[in-house]
């Protein structure tokens, strides 16, 4: 596949309509995985780790990956673990907070053009 060279300004403007290399999903989506839980946490990795019944120091070594993974396991919760669904939420809680910050601003440029 050959490459073609972007402006730097013209992907900045490509950027708020549609994906510029699409081909790059897989790599986004591998290094997400491999992100250190406690950098996607950051404040609620405790609260999940107390959720999952992980201690500390198996924590701080642990990537987004291993966490999801351990959450898909826990179905039937066992007496004192949250519930799988509360689960997804609190391990959800960063992503969904970005993306609401994402739709805001998506929001104001909009009310900026008009």
């Amino acid at each position: 596949m050959r490459y073609k060279k972007i402006s730097l300004e013209e992907q900045l403007e490509k950027a708020g309509r549609r994906r510029i290399h699409p081909e790059h999903d897989a790599c986004a989506v591998r290094t997400f995985a491999e992100m250190s839980l406690s950098d996607y946490m950051k404040d609620g990795t405790l609260k999940l780790g107390m959720a999952l019944g992980i201690p500390p120091e198996q924590l701080e070594k642990m990537t987004v990956r291993e966490a999801a993974i351990m959450i898909s396991r826990r179905r039937r919760p066992g007496q004192g673990v949250l519930p799988h669904r509360q689960l997804l939420r609190l391990f959800a809680a960063p992503m969904n907070e970005a993306y609401r910050l994402w739709k805001e601003a998506q929001q104001d440029a909009k009310k900026e053009e008009a």
